[in-house]
């Protein structure tokens, strides 16, 4: 393992180089694109130098002799990883989905360390060969680095993106995770919620069990809270799972990093922390979410959720006819201004625009240079439909379930008692005394 040099002395933090630097490059095969016969035969050649645009299905996988224009037939025991592809099996990464398209995770490789002047030179000879032609499509620069002061990892990806037209555009992208060691209180106090979090999705589990042993299978699948309530065990223990995958990866990128000279990714062990933060998410909204099932008790609460209970057929109708208005709106605006307007580049961009358009974030200039006629009867129709006609209807729809609720609960006994729940739930929680 290698440590680069650190930032300059006397900041509070310092980032220490993990490894190498890596750039990774992803080309496309020869003449990758499809053209007519008809230019084929208009030209008078049989070898048009055609670039099309990446996928995974038409990547350069050749080895080459120092050079873009002498592919081997063979593999050679020895070659450099700069002409020579690896693949992303072999690189231990993952595919990476940038601006134009998905890359794979496998490419050519060029390793630079931290000596400045050395990867100076290797980089001009690089560009001395003609390393990056017209058939990359794709470069990235990765390093990933180490702050010992609070334990952070930085996974650090620059990519080069060319499109078949020559454009390219760049980006970046810093991944950052933690390595607890539980070392600190904070760490420690972190290790103890965690392992409460394993107890009670443990017990949970046993109750739901339980309450499905006891209660038969048609009452419990009859209650619609039973579906979160399986949704939730899986969710927990997917978190486990994640957790101790992600430690098990740090672990061995680290090992690797002491074994090998090589380029060592931390990409994958990002993954897996960025898994487990989407499934934590989902898994803490289900949670919050679940609170209205206990806020039934409010009389409020239970008026708004009869109320929605008594809508809900007229509401999925009504959904129905605004997604008809708005799919018909956003097909009209592909054809008629995506040309030109950005916003109605394709059928995902319209919708997103069109929706922006309903929330009043309009831009109707555009539009309106698009075409001077359409563009603008386009946006007041829209915008009348949408703000107007349908907030109409959907007020329509509530007054009326609220009219229906407020009968039905002033001829309905009260059932909200807290207490003979709490009675119900712990005689379903303990065993059955026989």
């Amino acid at each position: 393992m290698s440590l680069g040099n650190a930032t300059a002395p006397g900041l509070v933090s310092e980032y220490f180089l993990l490894g190498k630097y890596r750039i990774r490059q992803v080309r496309i095969q020869e003449d990758s694109c499809d053209y007519p016969e008809w230019v084929r035969r208009k030209t008078m050649t049989f070898s048009m130098n055609c670039s099309g645009e990446y996928w995974i299905g038409n990547e350069d996988s050749g080895d080459y002799n120092m050079s873009w224009r002498e592919p081997l037939t063979y593999k050679p025991k020895r070659l450099s990883d700069t002409w020579s592809h690896r693949s992303s099996w072999s690189l231990k990464t993952i595919p990476y989905e940038g601006t134009l398209a998905t890359y794979s995770g496998g490419g050519y490789t060029v390793l630079l360390d931290g000596n400045v002047s050395q990867s100076l030179s290797m980089i001009q000879d690089l560009q001395d060969s003609s390393w990056i032609d017209h058939r990359t499509r794709a470069v990235f620069v990765e390093f990933t680095t180490y702050n010992a002061n609070i334990k952070l990892f930085c996974v650090v990806m620059i990519p080069f993106e060319f499109s078949n037209l020559g454009v390219i555009y760049p980006s970046y992208q810093i991944f950052s995770t933690k390595n607890f060691t539980y070392s600190s209180p904070l760490e420690v106090f972190t290790a103890l919620c965690e392992i409460l979090f394993v107890i009670f999705a443990l017990a949970f589990f046993y109750f739901e069990i339980k309450r499905f042993y006891y209660g038969g299978r048609a009452k419990y699948f009859s209650d619609p809270w039973s579906y979160v309530e399986i949704i939730q065990i899986i969710m927990s223990f997917s978190i486990v799972g994640l957790y101790l995958k992600k430690i098990v990866s740090v672990s061995a990128k680290l090992t690797d990093l002491h074994i090998t000279e090589e380029f060592v990714s931390f990409y994958t062990s990002i993954f897996w922390d960025m898994t487990l933060n989407y499934i934590l998410a989902f898994f803490v909204a289900l949670v919050i979410l679940k609170f209205f099932k206990y806020l039934k008790f409010n009389i409020r609460m239970y008026f708004m959720s009869q109320t929605l209970s008594i809508a809900k057929k007229n509401l999925l109708g009504f959904s129905l006819m605004v997604v008809i208005i708005v799919v018909a709106f956003a097909h009209f605006a592909v054809f008629t201004f995506g040309p030109i307007v950005k916003g109605f580049s394709n059928m995902g961009q319209s919708l997103i625009t069109l929706f922006q358009l309903a929330l009043g974030d309009s831009d109707f200039y555009p539009i309106q240079q698009a075409n001077r006629y359409m563009g603008p009867a386009f946006f007041f129709l829209y915008i009348f439909l949408v703000q107007w006609t349908v907030l109409v209807m959907f007020m329509a729809i509530l007054n009326l379930a609220i009219k229906e609720a407020k009968n039905n609960m002033a001829q309905m006994k009260n059932d909200l008692e807290v207490v003979d729940y709490i009675y119900n739930r712990i005689h379903q929680i303990l065993p059955k005394c026989h």
